[in-house]
This record gives structure tokens, C-alpha cells and sequence, in this order.
């Protein structure tokens, strides 16, 4: 009688699991519950832009460099941070992976736990994929598209939550902005001048606004900032800088040079029965006084 041929495996576990990362599209790393890193696939390797040699063993925060995709600001602590993001999910918010040539890639990640045979917890694997494609939309979905502000959408939501979480005692603030004869810029130099004029009033407006702050473009040439935990005065004198920096401002278009000023109701808010709806019109409503009084001074 003959024996039936048997069959050997040639591959041990660990290098059938190793064959599989290696074959992966998406960047993973392993690493221990230091942030030590024991392992990192090829699409890693080329995404970090360094040798195996030189990452392994090395701690995470060392080998990437992870920026808040808000505030721009580097992230001390990587793992700490993916993982803190796999337990509560904070969707359309994305951080850049800073690669070795400086090139900033949004990233959506993945953390899981690696347990041994024991079930015992070993260490943590990470996986990072390109978001630019979901950020874009998400972008599309919550900013404007001509100054990448807020939209209206994306600010209304904002207030609500601020709204929401108002404790007695807290005191934030709303400026309601409305620019100046910014209607004879589109009938004297066209739709395009007017584009040109809101991307800078955009900048200008952006430039002294805080992190924690919302600036918007409500629409046609509207706009609002929501100040956090910043009393009515405090907002008063910022929308009396505000005007005063867009008044010194000189724009140019096809070589004929034209300033601007902007009207801006400010508003506090404080505990009450608010929603986003009221405080927007009240601001509003106080937009227009200030508008209707500086046209009564004239």
C-alpha cells in the first residue's frame, strides 16, 4: 500500500503575516505600548522615507512627524493621539503626516490592539491611508469655495454645539459683518473684481482671528465670527480693529486702486434659551444699526 503524500508548509506563520503586510497599499506600522516601533511595511517605508534599519526600534514620534490638521501645530505624542481618535471618532477631521521632503498629506488612521497567544495585549497596529480625497469633500461639504472660510451651513452647526454646552457664567460673543459699497465694486469692475475683493477680505479677516475661534462667509458678502469665551467688550474693541484694518486697506484691480469699510453688529451670548437662529438675528439686527448709523453720519 502506498502512503498518501503528505504536505509540508514551507512558510511559518509570522512570514505568511509579514508577506501579507508587505503587500498592502496602505502605511503600517506596529509598534509597542511605549510607541516603540517593531515593524512598518514597505508602502511605511516609502511613505516616511527612510530605511528599515534606521526606523526600527526608534519611538514613533521620532520616525513621523504628525501635524492638527486646525491648528497646524505639531503633535507631540502620535500614538497617543491615533489611538485616542480610534475610541471617539471625530468624522472629517483629518491630521497631515509631514513627509521627509516637507510635503503635508492629510491622513485618516486606524489603531488596533495586537495580542499575543495569551490574548494579552502586545502592542498596537496602525494603519494610515491618503486622505486628501475625503478631505476635499469634506471641505467642500463645510467651507465656502471661493475664501475656504466656514459656510453658513458649517457655522450655524458650530453655534449650536457652543449653544448646547453654554454653562452658566460663560460668556462668547458673535460679530455679524456686512461690507461697505462692496456692491459698486461688482458693478463697476465686474463678478471677478468682486471675487478678488472677498478671497482678501477673507485673508485679512483670517489673519486675527484666534485657533478657537469660527470666521464664515454667510454668503454674497456677509460674514460672521463666532468669539469663544470672550466677553461683549472684548468683542466690541476686536470688531472696532477689525473695521479699522479693512478701512487701511487699499485694493487694486486693472490698475485702479479702491477701499472698503464693513459694517459689524456684535452680540453676546450667555446663558439662555438661544438657538443659532436668534443670536444670527439679533447680530444681524445689530449689523444693521451700525450700518444705518455710520450712513446717518455722513
Amino acid at each position: 500500500m502506498t502512503a498518501e503524500p503528505t504536505s509540508t508548509s514551507v512558510f511559518t506563520t509570522a512570514e505568511i503575516c509579514a508577506t501579507v503586510l508587505e503587500s498592502l497599499p496602505d502605511p503600517v506600522i506596529v509598534t509597542d505600548f511605549t510607541g516603540k516601533v517593531l515593524y512598518l511595511n514597505f508602502a511605511a517605508i516609502r511613505l516616511i522615507g527612510l530605511n528599515r534599519g534606521s526606523v526600527r526600534g526608534r519611538m514613533l514620534s521620532d520616525v513621523i512627524t504628525i501635524l492638527d490638521g486646525v491648528t497646524h501645530k505639531r503633535v507631540s505624542d502620535p500614538l497617543t493621539r491615533f489611538i485616542a481618535r480610534s475610541t471617539r471618532p471625530r468624522p472629517n477631521e483629518f491630521d497631515l503626516l509631514q513627509q521627509w521632503t516637507g510635503t503635508e498629506i492629510p491622513v485618516e488612521d486606524s489603531c488596533s490592539v495586537l495580542r499575543g497567544p495569551d490574548r494579552e495585549s502586545e502592542g498596537v497596529v496602525l494603519v494610515l491611508r491618503d486622505a486628501t480625497g475625503l478631505r476635499e469633500l469634506a471641505l467642500n461639504a463645510t467651507h465656502d469655495s471661493l475664501t475656504r472660510l466656514a459656510n453658513r451651513r458649517e457655522f450655524e452647526r458650530r453655534l449650536e454645539r457652543l449653544l448646547e454646552t453654554l454653562r452658566a457664567g460663560e460668556q462668547h460673543a458673535l460679530l455679524y459683518m456686512d461690507l461697505d459699497h462692496f456692491k459698486l465694486v461688482n458693478d463697476t469692475h465686474g463678478h471677478a473684481a468682486g471675487d478678488s475683493v472677498l478671497r482678501k477680505v477673507a485673508e485679512i479677516f483670517r489673519a486675527s482671528v484666534r485657533e478657537r475661534d469660527t470666521l464664515a462667509r454667510l454668503g454674497g458678502d456677509e460674514f460672521a465670527l463666532l468669539l469663544e469665551h470672550c466677553p461683549i467688550d472684548l468683542a466690541n474693541a476686536h470688531a472696532r480693529t477689525l473695521a479699522q484694518t479693512l478701512a487701511e486697506q487699499k485694493f487694486i484691480w486693472s490698475g485702479t486702486s479702491f477701499r472698503l469699510g464693513v459694517s459689524i453688529g456684535a452680540v453676546a451670548i450667555t446663558a439662555g434659551n438661544h438657538t443659532p437662529a436668534s443670536v444670527l438675528a439679533a447680530a444681524d439686527l445689530a449689523c444693521y444699526a451700525a450700518k444705518r448709523h455710520a450712513v446717518e453720519r455722513l
